[in-house]
């Protein structure tokens, strides 16, 4: 369901939320490896929705580490979003970045953690279609970081024309 702010005369912005599935569980190494998450599909856009801004976010319901020491992220990481019509390295742009030191653990388990992207993907993010998501190079500081109940999705800002 759409919710909506009146920001300028006669135009009315809309915010709507579409999310992945969860996903089942990544098992992060100290090999940077790419995994591809489950797909975000917006699929209620009216046809003379004009999409104004989008960003993406992730959130991991569970992190556990089961390598005895302090564990974290290493090195730079991103989630790439692409329409599914498209291809990896050519159509994908990067809508979450995660930095270093995030999801730290010291022989526990962590929950229900939010990251938001800081870019507006509106560039790949146009309409009513299926995204796919990949989280690229993900690495972590010591073997193993399992992550699960993984979702990702976008807040679409629009208005409507005509």
């Amino acid at each position: 369901m759409s919710s909506g702010i009146r920001l300028a005369v006669d135009t009315m912005y809309y915010t709507d939320e579409y999310f992945s599935i969860p996903h089942g569980i990544f098992s992060l190494t100290t090999i940077a490896s790419d995994f591809q998450v489950n797909n975000i599909v917006v699929h209620s856009l009216p046809e003379n929705a004009v999409i104004r801004y989008v960003l993406g976010y992730v959130v991991f319901n569970g992190v556990h580490d089961s390598s005895g020491l302090s564990n974290f992220l290493v090195g730079t990481q991103n989630m790439a979003i692409k329409k599914s019509s498209g291809s990896w390295g050519v159509d994908n742009v990067d809508f979450i970045k995660l930095g270093s030191s995030v999801l730290r653990v010291s022989h526990d388990e962590l929950s229900g953690i939010t990251i938001w992207g800081s870019e507006d993907v509106s560039s790949e993010v146009d309409g009513n279609a299926t995204y796919n998501v990949r989280w690229i190079d993900a690495k972590v500081e010591a073997n193993y970081l399992d992550i699960s109940g993984t979702v990702v999705g976008l807040r679409i800002y629009w208005s409507v024309t005509g």
